[in-house]
């Protein structure tokens, strides 16, 4: 029991360093805070999930597809809606 409790920990730890980690970089060269990091850090499971359930691939390539969706969203959600809000120095 402790054991699989210790590896939960770890797991629950990475998924905050990880949000946390993607706060600070999106942060740091914009000065714009990201509220929709914990919708994209969703949004990946989701599609990870549904690659996973609906095509049936290996679990690794599940979570490169979503990795690669979601990066493509980000980027859409950056150049739409962030970068015009960025003043010209």
């Amino acid at each position: 029991m402790r054991f699989q409790q210790i590896i939960s920990g770890l797991i629950n730890g990475n998924a905050y360093a990880s949000v946390a980690v993607g706060l600070v970089m999106i942060y740091k060269p914009t000065e714009i805070v990201n509220f929709a990091q914990g919708e994209f850090f969703m949004l990946g499971a989701y599609f990870a999930y549904f690659f996973y359930a609906t095509f049936h691939p290996s679990y690794p390539v599940a979570l490169l597809i979503s990795v690669l969706l979601v990066g493509f969203s980000g980027v859409i959600l950056e150049r739409i809606s962030l970068r015009p809000l960025i003043l010209p120095d």
